[in-house]
């Protein structure tokens, strides 16, 4: 069976994404969780550059930062992967350098979405921290590592 979805975001068509389901139904029950993913990722990607564009100039020492461009980072999210250029700001007294859609998207300094970090932490309240990065491939199809989970805790 083909699919299409067409997906717009503000009236604007962001793509069109088609897929042809095919195989048994558990392969397309697999199908249909990878397809759903990717647009969560595009969702995402647009909602996290919508974030950036409404947040304001940041302040440091006393005065407005400088924008010094934008630049491109790569986040894990329960769709997977996605990325987003972000505004980054420096300070003309100190050169202190802030980019605030980190704090709004990020978890603390890490490079994961608030939702993930959220669901890693309260899978390890319930299952051992070795079986952790397995769980989380099994159950949200998210690869990430023992080292990246304990800095969460």
């Amino acid at each position: 069976m083909n699919v299409e979805v067409i997906v717009r975001i503000g009236g604007r068509e962001v793509v069109t994404l088609n897929h042809r389901f095919s195989g048994d139904s558990l392969e397309i029950e697999q199908q249909t969780e990878c397809f759903k993913d990717r647009i969560g990722q595009l969702i995402l990607t647009e909602a996290c550059s919508r974030f950036d564009a409404a947040l304001r100039r940041p302040c440091c020492c006393g005065r407005p930062m400088h924008r010094k461009g934008t630049r491109t980072v790569t986040l894990m999210s329960q769709s997977g992967e996605i990325e987003f250029e972000r505004t980054r700001y420096r300070c003309p007294e100190c050169h202190c350098w802030r980019t605030p859609a980190d704090r709004r998207v990020c978890s603390g300094n890490h490079r994961v979405t608030r939702h993930l970090a959220k669901q890693i932490c309260q899978l390890a309240t319930l299952k051992h921290f070795t079986r952790l990065e397995q769980l989380m491939v099994d159950q949200h199809a998210v690869h990430i590592g023992h080292d990246n989970m304990l800095r969460f805790f």
